[in-house]
């Protein structure tokens, strides 16, 4: 029976899921949510796609005629405990979503009802057996994930991942960034010697080179000069100014448009900004990168970013008092190196920069410095979710997550449910050799749920990437075909 996928487009990823649509109307049913006419527009104009629901429309209509109920709110309470594994609750849900930041808690919660509810309906409306979109990051999409999943209905994302490819992909649980396929694969006995070959070709491939996953996307321009300086500024002056015009909201502006209004007022002010660059150019003095010490490494994420808000539970927004914790809990004379994410749109606060640099056992290293050189002299990784974590996996390190990833059943990942607990597990750790016959066998499987192609179509990645549109569609397509005979 063929199956029905529901496909939410917004932003850039209307045009992956346009071509992919379009590309495999014979292979499944479609069902197709915009977010606003934008994307509505080009699924028509460019895909010739019709029947298309529109998010925005929906909720306008449900958020004037929905009365707000506050004894909805303990079923939407028990609902996301249940569905979160208990990760998340209603007053949870509403801190997690940083676009709530200018409205009133009132307001946050009349709009998780007409989510909840709005979800609710489209699984009345539509018979589809998975959603897929980009990850949980914002409230709206942490409702889809719960009642989705009362429903039974799978909620994917496609991550780009290091693979036999140029680009590779995989799917993941929205909600936790889990790798769907890698227990059926793990659990797969036929384990050939061909497999294994191939594994250990691939791992040392990785291991001979210090290549990131995205090296296009990644501009040096993290050098200290007069000329960094200048770009710099001129791309935040662009970027603030951009950010103002791009929406205008009539005043008082509806809470619906939260997304949008936060887009507009968020970030950091013309002023606040340019000094923040200024300090960052002629203040900041990064620590040498002294491979011979014992270290562990613990890279910056981005943020805002779904891994830090969802996938990392809700519990580790603030990366500063993360890192004071890590570093608290080393051995005596073991450091902790950390370095800013490699793709950011403006430098790290200053003075956040100025609290790592304050604690001793810590060294900031300069963001050009090889993440992956890195990790291949250290004692192993600290992360919440992130790409590095799997490089160390890679690399056979111990690899501490404190979130939850699509690596998370490799054999040297130690989860860490409570940072007290972090002391016993790095001391236990170190005395540990890992196994590479182990590792290799979870490469067998990782590798059998690995796609070719490439699949983050955000902000301007894929234009900066440089790949052909339609010959890209053609790759994935044959990856998204697994949905097929999964969950069959």
């Amino acid at each position: 029976m063929m199956k029905t996928i529901l496909l939410f487009s917004r932003n850039d990823l209307v045009n992956l899921y346009g071509g992919l649509a379009k590309r495999l109307k014979n292979e499944f049913r479609f069902v197709h949510l915009a977010y606003s006419h934008v994307e509505r527009r080009i699924l028509n104009e460019k895909y010739g796609i019709t029947d298309v629901v529109v998010f925005k429309d929906e909720i306008d209509k449900l958020f004037h005629f929905i009365k707000y109920d506050p004894a909805l709110d303990t079923i939407i309470d028990q609902e996301v405990i249940k569905h979160t594994g208990q990760s998340f609750n209603l007053n949870a849900v509403v801190q997690s979503d940083r676009t709530f930041a200018y409205l009133k808690y009132d307001e946050c919660l009349h709009l998780i009802q007409v989510y909840y509810t709005f979800w609710n309906q489209m699984v009345t409306r539509f018979s589809f057996d998975f959603m897929v979109h980009e990850p949980v990051a914002l409230s709206f999409l942490q409702l889809a994930h719960v009642v989705l999943l009362k429903h039974d209905i799978l909620y994917l994302t496609q991550i780009n991942v290091f693979g036999e490819h140029k680009y590779n992909w995989i799917f993941v649980s929205a909600h936790k960034g889990f790798l769907v396929e890698l227990p059926e694969k793990l659990a797969a006995e036929n384990t050939e010697e061909a497999d294994l070959s191939k594994a250990s070709k691939f791992l040392n491939e990785f291991r001979s080179n210090y290549q990131l996953i995205f090296p296009n996307i990644v501009s040096k321009t993290k050098s200290k000069n007069h000329f960094s300086y200048l770009k710099q500024s001129i791309t935040a002056i662009l970027r603030i100014l951009k950010r103002r015009t791009v929406y205008k909201p009539d005043l008082p502006a509806s809470s619906i448009d939260h997304v949008e209004l936060y887009g507009h007022k968020s970030g950091s002010g013309l002023v606040d900004t340019l000094k923040n660059i200024y300090d960052y150019t002629y203040k900041v003095r990064y620590d040498s990168f002294d491979r011979s010490l014992n270290y562990f490494y613990y890279p910056m994420h981005m943020e805002p970013e779904a891994v830090v808000l969802y996938w990392g539970d809700g519990l580790y927004k603030n990366q500063i008092k993360l890192i004071e914790n890590i570093a608290s809990q080393l051995p005596p004379h073991y450091y902790l190196f950390v370095k800013s994410h490699p793709i950011v749109k403006e430098p790290v606060l200053y003075i956040d920069i100025k609290r790592i640099k304050a604690i001793p056992n810590v060294k900031f290293l300069d963001p050009d410095v090889s993440g992956r050189m890195i990790i291949a002299y250290s004692k192993g990784v600290m992360t919440i979710n992130g790409t590095s974590g799997f490089e160390g996996v890679l690399l056979n390190k111990p690899v501490f997550v404190f979130g939850n990833s699509f690596y998370d059943l490799a054999e040297t990942v130690i989860k860490v449910k409570n940072i007290r607990d972090l002391r016993e597990l790095v001391y236990a750790a170190i005395a540990i050799k890992a196994d590479e016959t182990r590792l290799l066998k979870f490469i067998v499987a990782y590798l059998r749920s690995t796609k070719p192609g490439f699949v983050s179509y955000y902000l301007d990645y894929f234009d900066r990437i440089g790949l052909e549109h339609e010959d890209n569609i053609d790759e994935v397509s044959r990856g998204f075909q697994c949905l097929i005979t999964l969950r069959s």
